[in-house]
């Protein structure tokens, strides 16, 4: 009995510490899906852990991983002229789709709770903007994206229809 009970207890804890954890998947402003999606939670009060999915919907051998605290960002302050209220995620999903350290990084902020508006090229409003992507090598930026979140996974119970949400044909190329 007190090994059943402890059982149970055990698998109680570990359900509730799961709770919030969302998966959000990436949508073009241009339309389509991106291949790549985010699993997060809240890890300790602001405090957030994730993974960057790449092997579902995109085939690659690795995720990466995520780790970074809620933030807030206005349209006056977010340089794409939206308001983002969420979470801002470091990424090493360059390291995990070269299989190496490459020194390239990643920051991705997330709208939490997901916005459920869809983003099409007929509609791309920003205020249904949900997330947003920085890529930077050797204190650098050289890249962004950005769109809205879906519900729906690539590889689960959605088709991607474009590449990862910071390809070539994705990432927007900074203009100095």
């Amino acid at each position: 009995m007190k090994l059943t009970t402890l059982l149970v207890m055990t698998l109680f804890v570990l359900c509730c510490s799961f709770a919030s954890a969302q998966s959000f998947g990436f949508l073009s402003t241009e339309g389509g899906e991106y291949c790549d999606y985010e699993y997060i939670y809240d890890w300790d009060g602001g405090i957030w852990a994730g993974d960057h999915i790449l092997t579902v919907g995109c085939g690659y051998p690795y995720n990466g991983t995520q780790v970074g605290a809620t933030t807030s960002l206005t349209s006056a302050t977010n340089p794409l002229g939206f308001a983002i209220k969420g979470v801002a995620m470091a990424d090493n999903i360059f390291d995990a789709i070269y299989e190496e350290f490459t020194g390239y990084n990643a920051l991705y902020i997330t709208q939490v709770p997901e916005k459920k508006q869809v983003c099409d090229s007929d509609d791309p409003h920003p205020d249904k903007y949900g997330w947003e992507a920085w890529f930077g090598v050797s204190s650098e930026i050289f890249a962004y994206n950005y769109g809205c979140l879906t519900s729906s996974i690539p590889g689960k119970n959605a088709v991607a229809t474009r590449g990862t949400s910071f390809g070539k044909d994705a990432a927007r190329q900074l203009k100095k």
